[in-house]
């Protein structure tokens, strides 16, 4: 046996994490299309959000953290965890939108959603799914 442990780049936990998120955002835009046929399209965005987030909670609960106790405080810092990172970007939107004019707002919108997928996948594996 090997005393040196073989590292990786990415965790074989954040890759999934990384598949199941991509699988999350692919429902909801599916859901959104449809929605947006009967709804309006606030309406239809937010039923479409609700619902992807309710997948995304269970498959990463189930297949990244492999935490099946504590469901609802696990699901309440769930929801906390993203109306906080809904804010966050929002006033990141804002400011960038301010200062860095040459940007355009999507790519700064996708550079701190991406800096916030990382961080979620600490503040789950720490504090929301240990």
């Amino acid at each position: 046996m090997s005393l040196y442990k073989k590292r990786t780049i990415v965790s074989k936990y954040f890759a999934i994490y990384l598949l199941v998120g991509g699988l999350a955002f692919f429902v909801e835009l599916y859901l959104f299309y449809i929605f947006k046929e009967f709804f309006s399209l606030i309406f239809a965005n937010v039923c479409a959000r609700a619902l992807a987030l309710i997948l995304h909670f269970f498959l990463i609960r189930s297949y990244v953290f492999y935490n099946t106790k504590q469901t609802l405080y696990s699901f309440f810092y769930y929801v906390i965890l993203g109306l906080s990172n809904s804010l966050i970007t929002g006033i990141f939107i804002q400011l960038s939108s301010k200062l860095f004019i040459g940007f355009g707002i999507v790519i700064c919108k996708i550079f701190f959603d991406l800096i916030l997928i990382v961080i979620n996948y600490l503040i789950m594996r720490k504090y929301i799914f240990q």
